[in-house]
Parts: C-alpha cells; structure tokens; sequence
C-alpha cells in the first residue's frame, strides 16, 4: 500500500511539473504580442481560456475511451460463435487455431487459462479425391507420356512430386529402376535395345490413394499443487483432440482422460491497446494546440499593427505641415481616428490618457512603447519624433524621408509573399502535369 501512494505521488508529481513547464512555454510564445494588450486583446484571458478548453477536451476524450473499453468489454463486438471456431479448414486452406478459454476443475481445485487449439485442414470426401487424381493423373499423363503412348527418353525425367494446386502428393515407383529410379534420373548404359518402363504413381490425399500407370520408353543411352498437474492433463487432452483428423467439426470432450471436469468457452477480449494509444495522441494535440488560434489572432493583430505606421507617418507629416506642433499632431490625429478599431491608434489613444494621467509626455510613452512592441520600423518612428521634439529638427521631412522607406519596405515584402506563393503553386502544376500524361498515355498503352 505505502509503494502504491509512492508511485501516485511521483506521477502526480511529475504531471504537475509538466504542466507547469508548459504553461511557462506558452507564456514565454506570447511575450512578442504583450504590446497589444494596451489595443484591447486580453492574452493572459485567452490563455486561461485555451487551457481551460484543452484540459475540458482531455476530459472528454478520458470519457471517451471509458466509455468504448466498457462496451469492448460488454459488448460481443464480431464476437463468434464456438461452433463456427471449431470448423476445420478446407483442404489447401493449411491449418488454422482455435483461441478458447478453458476452465478445468478437479477435487475444488481450479485452473482457467486461455489455450490454443490447433485445428488441421479437413480431409477429403471421396468424391472430391476422385476428382483430385482425374485431374492429377491427367497431367502427369501429359508430362510422362506425351501425345503418344509411350514416351521415348532421351535424358532425366522429371517426376513431380506434388500436384500443381499442392492437395495430392505423389510417390513413384518404377519397374526397372536400374534403367530409370523413382526420381526419373536415366541410366542408359547397358541397355542394348528398345526397353519399355512402367511407372507407378502412387497418388495420396489424406485418407484416399490411387495408382496410376505411365509407360515410357528407352530408345538408347505431487500433489501440494494441483495446477502443475492440471496443466499437464490440459496438455494431453489437447494432444488427444488434435490428432483426431477425422470429424468435420471438433468435439471438445466434458471430461478429461484423467476423469477431470472441462469447461470451454471463447476468452474475453482483451483490453484494446490501441485505445490509449489513440487518447495519448489525441490529448497531446489538444495540449499543443490550445494556443495555436489565439497566437494566429494575435499574429494578424501586429501585422494591421505594422501596416499602420505607414499611414500614421503621413498623417503626422501633413499636420505638421499646415503649423500644428508634435503633441498637437498626435492629439488632431487621434480624435479623427477616435472610432477606428485599428489597433495602432487605439494604441496611441490609451498612450495618451495614460500620459494625462501621470503628467507625464506622450512623446515619452511612444518611445517607451515602441521599444517594447520590437517592431522596428515603429522604433525608428518613435526615435525621429522623440529627436524633433527635444531638438526641434526638421521633423516633417524626416517623417516623409522614413515613410518612404517604409512603403518601399512593405512593397519588397509584398513581392516576396508573391514569389512564395508562385513555389507553391508548382506542385499542384506537376501533379495536374502527371495526370494529363497518364490521360493522354494511357490508351496507347492499353493498346499494347
């Protein structure tokens, strides 16, 4: 008992640190996006909710397969019946076995094991053996004797041994085997003149023969424990049973030669193996991926975010051109943006009530900002406008010198996703490519 509770404390254990180590993962994947917590997106919800929803699917799938290794228990899926089992196979089929549940009892002692039961092929009905050696001696007629009556040798005869389809086996016999023995090598020294041989095929299938003559010609040239004991009467009487050919179906015997109590049933399935195989698999793609739509989600988010500042850069450029001063700008550009769901000004709407707040510059929390979204063309934005403000440099044409730039940034990366998705459209073309020269091809080759 203290080993088991040993054992369940270091698996819950070690299923703790697990998790543990893969909730620090997935913080540690969405540090990038943390930026876009001041738009509106609620990450650290988001991952409650994907674990929440992952460990709910995992339960599910726990219920599942509860729920299917019950019923492959109780329920007699394709389970067969005990006299189709002991049907033997038909001839040519080879030998088949029987899986049995066997309870044998003697005195109150008890032994229940599962046994195999081996069953051979059936023998032949004397009709389907006459069947067997018409055809069989037919052909060997065709080998042996030829168009003619008798065959006349000039080297080894080859002399099968068995039918074609395997069912008849076949010994020969020859009445002169110095000339020719029973393998159809050829002795042809000595012989002086033309000498006939008789061949006997004796041909066998189970329990029926026929002969058949073939004529060719040489033209020259204790008991403490009563399991052990049970056991071995198990294994006589299973030796007994199977070598008993006779019966088109087996009889399985009540008692034992020893006089012990038999019982036969089919064993139970057991438990499918493949069932927590399936569950551990599906459980880890539900774990891995429970994350996988909010980083998609949140991916998206900082691209519209990088797209903006483009934008952002002419609309500050213009402001300042018609005489407003920086935190002019950004308060005149925020409020005509005020309804917009992009993310960037909803950004710069919260930077600046946030500067409010606090008395602080807004200049200052943009460039705090920027340096913790990592998107650099937003940090080199930050830079240009933090340098016009304390400095008071040409602001405006730097912003347009830097938008420019930017543009021609965004059109490089837009023909680059065009080239990527030309490759990846070349596979589809050699598999279209294929099929249309297997089409064209294929009826000249049927033609062959």
């Amino acid at each position: 008992m203290v080993e088991f509770k040993d054992y369940k404390d270091r698996v819950v254990a070690a299923a703790s640190g697990f998790w543990q180590r893969a909730k620090e993962k997935s913080e540690e994947k969405f540090l990038p996006y943390v930026f876009l917590e001041i738009c509106g997106a609620d990450i650290d919800g988001e991952i409650k909710k994907g674990d929440a929803g992952a460990l709910k699917a995992i339960k599910i799938a726990a219920a599942v397969l509860a729920l299917l290794a019950v019923a492959a228990y109780l329920i007699p899926f394709n389970r067969p019946v005990l006299s189709d089992l002991l049907k033997r196979p038909d001839p040519g089929e080879g030998n088949s076995s029987a899986e049995l549940q066997l309870q044998i009892d003697y005195e109150g002692n008890m032994l229940r094991e599962n046994v195999s039961l081996k069953l051979a092929e059936r023998e032949l009905s004397a009709e389907e053996a006459d069947e067997l050696f018409n055809e069989c001696e037919r052909c060997l007629a065709e080998i042996i004797e030829g168009d003619g009556e008798g065959k006349e040798l000039s080297g080894d005869l080859e002399l099968p041994k068995h039918s074609e389809d395997g069912l008849v086996d076949i010994y020969w016999e020859s009445s002169k085997p110095e000339i020719i023995d029973d393998r159809g090598r050829l002795n042809a020294i000595g012989v002086k003149e033309r000498t006939q041989v008789v061949l006997k095929a004796l041909m066998s299938a189970g329990v029926h023969s026929r002969e058949a003559l073939f004529f060719v010609t040489l033209s020259t040239d204790s008991v403490e424990d009563y399991v052990p004991s049970l056991r071995r009467e198990s294994e006589r009487m299973l030796r007994q049973i199977e070598g008993n050919p006779a019966p088109q179906s087996l009889i399985l015997p009540e008692r034992s030669p020893g006089g012990a109590n038999l019982k036969w049933s089919i064993p139970r399935k057991t438990f499918p193996t493949e069932l927590p195989a399936m569950f551990f698999l599906v459980s880890l793609g539900i774990f891995f991926s429970r994350h996988d739509s909010l980083e998609k989600r949140l991916r998206r988010q900082k691209e519209d975010f990088s797209s903006e500042i483009p934008e952002m850069s002419l609309q500050l450029t213009l402001l300042l051109n018609a005489g407003l001063v920086v935190s002019a700008a950004f308060d005149e550009m925020i409020e005509i943006n005020r309804d917009s769901e992009k993310p960037l000004y909803r950004a710069l709407g919260r930077l600046r009530d946030s500067s409010l707040e606090s008395n602080s510059s807004f200049v200052s929390e943009l460039y705090v900002y920027a340096s913790k979204t990592g998107i650099r063309e937003f940090i080199r934005f930050a830079n240009l406008v933090m340098d016009g403000s304390e400095r008071g440099s040409e602001l405006a044409d730097k912003l347009e010198r830097e938008r420019q730039q930017q543009w021609g940034g965004r059109l490089n990366a837009a023909k680059a996703r065009a080239k990527e998705a030309e490759t990846k459209l070349c596979l589809p073309l050699m598999i279209l490519l294929i099929i249309l020269v297997v089409i064209c091809v294929a009826p000249a080759m049927m033609e062959m």
